[in-house]
């Protein structure tokens, strides 16, 4: 699935396909079976079904209680509920958080609103492989510290950083634990339970559900301040008629990405590497981020210095070949990447970063045009600017 519709696609790691196991299970409840699951008549009953199955379903996967999972309209969505909800929850206990500076724009962004409610947020440094400073955790901690947020895995880098040391040091401090596993999901272990994590973020559309799709695992005893008024839903966190199709088909690509997970990672980690070392063959000057921390198994962050990293991704896109640039991009201008930022590259180094994240079924011969394509767009980028 990695060419669709004769593209090269190596952009996983934005958005994903629904793939037709999902589609075919979510078909039924936008006409058949359309009931809305507050309604007391059969067609209701029907709505609820789907959702406590769906809800079971992905619980049994998680190794969570089906209790404990709470739906949503995205990963964002789930980060901003975790957040605005146990820092306002929280409140008379204490106003300071932390989280690293590496996190997704919706977690600092979050905080940064709050900040602006008179909160007080610690953001924490990280290592030049993108590595959380554990040690500056536990200084940053006080007893006024009601939340920690930290990422299991970085959208840009994949870099995943140690959930069960991060765990420890936060509850020895009585603080919750928040994490973003958006990335991480599909792509890696998950243990909840084994990190002390308290509340965890997930989306569906990265995973082959679609797009309007999110999931927040809220640990069975948590109060959060919802961020919607209304009838309820959700356990009271987060009212609105649920979206029975888009639930159902994120448990079903749930299941799907679960089935013989650990083989399936283990190749797309094959595939990273081969990847790499070819390009790395013609190309011996550049720069793999986070290379030195475990990442996820699809994800390569890769800096050509010399080179700005958006103008590379629009030379391959004219050629069929979907990257991502790492800067942050805006019709008004171009930024570096906050990640690779706090990794101390540098402004000009960031902006010269792409991410590549391979899909289901990537191949080798895949990633060796992507390899070429790179390598013949360089030289002609480098053509150009010496023109």
């Amino acid at each position: 699935m990695s060419t669709i519709n004769g593209w090269h696609y190596f952009d996983f790691n934005a958005t994903t396909p629904v793939i037709p196991a999902v589609v075919k299970a979510m078909l039924p409840y936008f006409a058949r079976d359309f009931g809305n699951p507050s309604s007391q008549h059969w067609l209701g009953r029907q709505a609820r079904l789907a959702l406590s199955s769906s809800r079971e379903s992905v619980a049994d996967i998680l190794q969570i209680r089906a209790a404990e999972v709470v739906f949503c309209g995205s990963g964002s969505e789930a980060n901003n509920l975790a957040i605005k909800g146990a820092a306002r929850a929280l409140q008379s206990k204490g106003r300071h958080l932390v989280c690293s500076a590496t996190e997704h724009h919706s977690v600092l962004n979050s905080m940064r609103e709050l900040e602006n409610d008179g909160f007080e947020v610690s953001y924490l440094p990280v290592k030049s492989s993108g590595e959380l400073r554990c040690d500056l955790l536990a200084k940053a901690l006080r007893a006024n510290t009601t939340l920690v947020s930290i990422m299991a895995a970085n959208n840009e880098t994949g870099a995943i950083q140690p959930m069960e040391e991060i765990g420890r040091i936060i509850k020895q401090h009585g603080a919750l634990f928040h994490t973003d596993a958006v990335q991480a999901l599909g792509k890696t272990a998950l243990d909840l339970t084994g990190w002390g994590v308290d509340l965890a973020s997930f989306s569906g559309h990265k995973i082959f559900a679609p797009k309007g799709i999110g999931m927040l695992y809220v640990k069975d005893g948590i109060e959060l301040w919802p961020l919607i008024s209304g009838g309820g839903q959700e356990n009271k966190m987060r009212s609105g008629t649920e979206n029975i199709p888009y639930i159902v088909g994120y448990a079903t690509a749930l299941r799907s990405v679960y089935d013989n997970l650990e083989q399936r990672c283990e190749n797309q980690r094959i595939l990273r590497d081969y990847f790499e070392d070819y390009l790395l063959q013609q190309v011996p000057d550049l720069i793999i981020n986070a290379v030195e921390m475990p990442r996820v198994c699809n994800t390569s962050n890769i800096i050509f210095p010399g080179i700005e990293g958006r103008k590379l991704v629009l030379f391959l896109s004219e050629r069929g070949y979907y990257v991502a640039s790492g800067a942050a991009c805006s019709s008004r201008r171009t930024e570096p990447s906050h990640v690779l930022l706090a990794m101390g590259r540098g402004s000009e180094l960031s902006l010269g970063s792409i991410r590549v994240s391979l899909g289901l079924q990537s191949s080798r011969e895949q990633v060796e045009s992507l390899a070429e394509a790179m390598i013949n767009c360089l030289q002609e980028i480098k053509n150009d600017s010496a023109g």
